[in-house]
């Protein structure tokens, strides 16, 4: 009995001396940490926020080849733009743990883009190259201008219908995006076709004496350019872009075009295109919008590019907020009800003064757009054959011709080219299936029996190419493809 009372006080001292000798676990320490990185700029300073558990001491590896530091909540400033993987160390009794983060020390992009041609024919290829003042961007999308769009940061495209088309690229990154916009950047021509000449001025109103440049827009790919400048010195050019053409007399004068290739030449004249006043008369009213197409709340900053130095401005702006200034260069003009607005500057001096308005200029858009419709088609220009007149009616249709709308009974019976243009009122207005899908405007010469219609020729369209800004919704399109010229306009809802 005595023996088995040792035993077991015995086997009692050795568990307890056991259980003496074993010590409690160490607890792994847990690395963690977020950071604040307040602005966009370089050089960028970033405030680092410990979270670590069971730890006490730290190593902070900033990644950009700068010395540790073991403060629990160090700041850093980055000097160069990059993406920095931060490690953070965090050791304890129970051991060490580490956590990993990147820093982008980026600043906003500020992106241009240029394409290795401007002037191409259906089925060529177009290059892009972007150039981004970031190397850090996150996000590529070009806007052809066709509907079709890319992420590459350099990328190429083959435009397939004859057009002019507007490209936009938009860069992102983690500091925000920005866009570049070029306006009526590629033109597209037909294959084998004679030009369409078409022509800007860079000025269209001069002070007597100075000079004026001109740039070439035909279409299809002119070889030949005889200009004619009444009124201005020299008064012709065969450059396809003449500059410097000096206009010395007060007047009112034509410019004239004539492009040719070996499929044929066409001339484009355009009445009343250069006004030169006299120096020191009376001011002649000008006038340009930093925007003409906003959404409701938008606000628009107004230049005035009046000549013969006016003294008193006086603008009036109908659907914006204030209505009237008469500062010479209004600026944040709101406009908070959806419509198209006119622009009125009124400009004087001790000579007189001079008014001009801008009808419809200003074109204000619902925030929300779902739907386009068609309000009016016009038939600015169209060929016509040897035998006259013609008898044009529309269609509207999907790119494999499938009817959507028809207006045969709408024909216009002895149409000739100098009854150009025409045009149909849409009652009630044609609404778009899909923005963002292409569609054609077919023109039709319309026979005593319908089976016997002659099609003349088709423009094609993609409303999803006028969403964009800096011109988003416009309130009318042109359309200028296969000899055809056609004006849409339209309704945004």
């Amino acid at each position: 009995m005595n023996i088995n009372k040792n035993n077991f006080l015995i086997a009692l001292g050795l568990f307890f001396i056991f259980f003496s000798c074993v010590k409690e676990p160490k607890i792994l320490p847990t690395a963690d940490f977020f950071y604040e990185s307040p602005s966009c700029t370089i050089p960028l300073t970033v405030q680092f926020k410990n979270l670590s558990l069971n730890a006490s001491v730290y190593r902070w590896d900033f990644g950009d080849g700068s010395f540790v530091s073991h403060e629990e909540n160090p700041i850093h400033t980055y000097t160069s733009e990059g993406i920095y993987n931060v490690r953070l160390t965090s050791y304890g009794e129970g051991g060490m743990h580490e956590k990993i983060l990147p820093v982008y020390a980026v600043t906003t992009p500020v992106v241009t883009f240029y394409a290795n041609d401007t002037l191409v024919v259906t089925g060529d290829t177009v290059f892009f190259t972007s150039n981004l003042n970031s190397t850090l961007p996150s996000a590529y999308l070009w806007s052809f201008g066709d509907g079709f769009t890319s992420s590459l940061q350099n990328s190429y495209h083959v435009y397939s219908y004859p057009g002019v088309y507007t490209v936009v690229l938009t860069v992102t990154n983690a500091c925000g995006s920005s866009y570049a916009v070029k306006e009526k950047y590629i033109i597209v021509s037909d294959q084998g076709a004679p030009p369409i000449p078409e022509f800007i001025a860079s000025q269209t109103t001069i002070i007597a004496g100075n000079a004026i440049n001109f740039t070439d827009l035909s279409l299809n790919n002119p070889q030949t350019w005889q200009w004619s400048f009444a009124g201005g010195t020299p008064n012709s050019s065969n450059v396809q872009h003449p500059s410097q053409i000096v206009y010395y007399i007060p007047g009112i004068y034509n410019v004239s075009l004539t492009v040719s290739n070996a499929f044929g030449d066409s001339t484009l004249t355009k009445n009343s295109y250069i006004t030169v006043v006299a120096a020191g008369g009376a001011p002649v009213a000008d006038f340009i919008a930093n925007v003409t197409n906003i959404t409701v709340g938008q606000s628009v900053n107004f230049t005035d590019l009046s000549l013969n130095n006016p003294t008193t401005w006086q603008w009036q702006f109908a659907g914006g907020t204030p209505s009237t200034s008469s500062l010479q260069h209004p600026q944040n003009i709101v406009y908070n009800t959806p419509g198209t607005y006119d622009v009125t500057l009124t400009v004087s001096n001790i000579m007189g003064s001079d008014t001009l308005t801008k009808l419809s200029y200003i074109n204000v858009i619902p925030v929300n757009i779902t739907q386009v419709f068609i309000k009016k088609i016009t038939l600015e220009d169209m060929p016509f054959p040897q035998m006259l007149p013609r008898n044009p009616y529309y269609k509207i249709t999907t790119p494999d011709n499938t009817l959507l709308k028809d207006g045969r009974s709408e024909a216009l019976y002895g149409i000739t080219q100098y009854n150009m243009p025409v045009f149909w009122d849409l009652n009630p207005y044609f609404q778009i299936p899909t923005i963002g899908n292409w569609y054609k405007i077919q023109i039709w010469d319309a026979q005593l029996l319908p089976i016997n219609d002659i099609f003349v020729r088709e423009v094609v369209f993609n409303m999803g190419n006028y969403t964009s800004p800096p011109n988003a919704y416009p309130p009318t399109i042109t359309l200028t493809q296969n000899q055809l010229k056609i004006t849409l306009d339209l309704q945004w809802q």
